[in-house]
């Protein structure tokens, strides 16, 4: 019987030791996730003037704001130390004008409000995005305006540089690119390099690519869109979808769910837009 137990022994400890070990794996699994976890708890208030942060959890599936360790506070962007040799022609009237995907004389207008740090952004252009491109765009139904809502200083300077890409296909196209690779850069130490590799399939060079993160003027005009979409149109989270100027919807879902959503709120805008006053001269 002692023999058994000394021939058994052995097998326990090695039970014990794969089940410890299995729990530290898991509990570094699960450490990992929420580092790319990017769901807040917090919501700003408001953009640039006056952040607030709040404890409201974002119950719809967005990304509530947020200002983290390496975030960039809005009232201080136009205050960031610029290399002043660093300069590229920017075409500044261009870089801030509506990127439209689409036809813009579609009946439906779609404001899209995304943050390119922000983890159910991603996961729409990942998973939603082409068939609701295939729906809704492509089949001449509506069209998209992309509008920039960087949470942090990745997802700002992921901003800067796409708004110097003049061609709106490439413009698209790096949009996708950016979403696709998130993991890539958007969560790691040193952003810049990724996002930069990633720049350059779109013709930025290195010179375009620091100028372009550091121009205060472009800087100042993000800024700007953020407050107006804010004030104007209630968006405190993303994704957040503008609904002919009219409804504003929030949150993750499958292209199913996201689909019935858009359905209601073109219902909607066209209801309110009935009910609106004629306009006297």
């Amino acid at each position: 019987m002692a023999e058994k137990n000394s021939k058994l022994f052995p097998i326990i400890i090695l039970v014990a030791f794969l089940l410890l070990g299995g729990g530290l794996f898991l509990a570094m699994l699960n450490e990992r996730s929420e580092e790319f976890d990017t769901t807040t708890t917090n919501t700003m208030e408001e953009v640039a003037d006056n952040i607030e942060e709040t404890e409201e959890m974002a119950e719809d599936g967005s990304d509530a704001i947020e200002l983290g360790d390496n975030d960039v506070d809005p009232n201080t962007l136009t205050e960031t130390q610029l290399n002043e040799n660093a300069m590229a022609s920017i075409d500044m009237e261009k870089a801030l004008s509506e990127r439209v995907l689409g036809n813009p004389g579609a009946p439906i207008k779609i404001s899209e409000h995304s943050s390119f740090s922000c983890g159910h952004c991603g996961n729409f252009h990942q998973n939603v995005f082409s068939e609701f491109k295939a729906n809704w765009i492509d089949t001449g139904k509506a069209y998209l305006v992309f509008s920039d809502f960087p949470l942090n200083a990745p997802a700002l300077h992921a901003s800067l540089v796409g708004r110097c890409i003049t061609n709106d296909d490439d413009y698209f196209a790096y949009v996708e690119e950016v979403f696709a690779k998130q993991r890539d850069w958007a969560f790691q130490s040193d952003h810049l390099a990724p996002l930069k590799a990633i720049a350059a399939n779109y013709g930025i060079s290195d010179d375009e690519f620091r100028a372009c993160i550091q121009n205060e003027e472009l800087q100042a005009g993000l800024l700007a869109k953020v407050r107006a979409a804010q004030q104007q149109f209630n968006v405190n989270s993303t994704p957040s979808f503008v609904v002919n100027n009219a409804v504003t919807i929030s949150g993750g879902a499958n292209y199913e769910q996201f689909n019935t959503i858009l359905e209601n709120a073109v219902a909607e805008s066209v209801q309110s837009d009935d009910e609106a006053p004629a306009e006297t001269e």
